[in-house]
């Protein structure tokens, strides 16, 4: 029996996660966490619900005026939310 080379408890998880297709839920898990420390704790604290689906993240947010500010501000969130994951999961934010 021939050994490889050793390799890193990281890379071989990375490897089974990405081999059996949990990588992308593990990632929108992590947007979603990230959510409050990207978009603020007072966004954080009117945000009703949240998930990802097919690349657009949807956040509910209960204050209409909050709602109009985040709108312009989706494009941003976006690139910051991608960056704390180090990945392009979303494209988009639907608030709702």
């Amino acid at each position: 029996m021939e050994r490889g080379k050793p390799e890193s408890l990281g890379d071989v998880l990375g490897r089974f996660l990405h081999d059996n297709s949990l990588e992308s839920p593990l990632i929108e898990h992590r947007l979603i966490q990230h959510w409050g420390d990207v978009a603020g704790v007072k966004v954080s604290s009117k945000t009703t619900s949240i998930y990802v689906n097919a690349g657009c993240l949807y956040v509910h947010i209960s204050s209409p005026a909050l709602k109009a500010n985040l709108q312009m501000q989706r494009e941003e969130l976006v690139r910051r939310l991608n960056e704390s994951v180090g990945t392009e999961q979303i494209r988009e934010i639907k608030i709702l």
